[in-house]
């Protein structure tokens, strides 16, 4: 498999931040939308499952709704198909999450 840098998430994002690195040709920007309940703790489940999974958050945003106690977090992140499909599988089987969907992020 071949290597390629990187590329930065945004302009605005620190110099640290958008460094370079070195990942797989198959990676592929990808936003996830996940509609949930408004329960303690909800974002730290949702990032370990990208931990644990292997897949970087580049942007996490977590809004209310215009329907009482649910939540809506977008998550950018850098990965292959295969892993954010993964990560959407497991982000749906918590008891909390309403909707959980990805796309691939136009450049």
């Amino acid at each position: 498999m071949t290597a390629t840098t990187a590329p930065s998430p945004s302009p605005s994002m620190s110099a640290s931040a958008s460094s370079p690195r070195v990942v797989s040709r198959d990676m592929e920007w990808f936003t996830v939308c996940i509609y949930t309940r408004n329960q303690i703790g909800m974002l730290m489940t949702i990032s370990s499952i990208f931990t644990r999974l292997g897949a970087d958050i580049w942007s996490l945003t977590a809004i209310p709704t215009s329907t009482e106690g649910i939540r809506k977090i977008t998550v950018e992140t850098y990965t292959s198909r295969d892993g954010v499909e993964a990560i959407t599988k497991q982000i749906e089987r918590k008891i909390e999450v309403i909707k959980a969907s990805y796309y691939e992020r136009e450049l």
